[in-house]
């Protein structure tokens, strides 16, 4: 338990044959289950935390920049699924629901001193595909 958040570990023969999480299960980053939802890893739990609360703080100013739907048959619609996305290019979590919708965050890290988040690219089963940033307007002369 995490605040208001229970959880529980997933160990590696719970998982049935046909999801992705049994290729490269770790015991020391393992599966976990909340409530409805289902993480890769512990780490995939705690990411997903911080980007869903992310947005509700006050002071972030976050908004939705880009919404799209991408078509089931496009191959971008699978690579950007499943593709490995390496810690250069930002960091991806991956979960989905007992009910097999599939959800993956990848967060892209700030290149300015200070700066912890630039944005977050959100693609859900169906194909849609948000992205979020609390980046300030570029008209905005009060950004560095």
């Amino acid at each position: 338990r995490i605040g208001n958040e229970s959880f529980r570990v997933v160990p590696l023969i719970e998982l049935s044959a046909h999801y992705r999480y049994t290729e490269g299960y770790k015991t020391t980053d393992p599966a976990i289950r909340r409530a409805n939802w289902l993480y890769r890893s512990f780490s995939s739990f705690l990411l997903d935390g911080l980007h869903s609360r992310w947005p509700r703080e006050r002071e972030v100013g976050v908004r939705i920049v880009l919404q799209a739907l991408i078509n089931g048959n496009d191959p971008r619609h699978h690579r950007l699924k499943t593709e490995r996305i390496s810690e250069q290019q930002g960091i991806a979590v991956d979960y989905r629901t007992l009910t097999e919708l599939q959800f993956r965050d990848v967060i892209v890290s700030g290149f300015r001193p200070n700066e912890d988040f630039a944005a977050c690219l959100e693609w859900m089963s169906g194909g849609v595909i948000l992205l979020w940033t609390g980046e300030r307007h570029v008209g905005d002369l009060s950004q560095p």
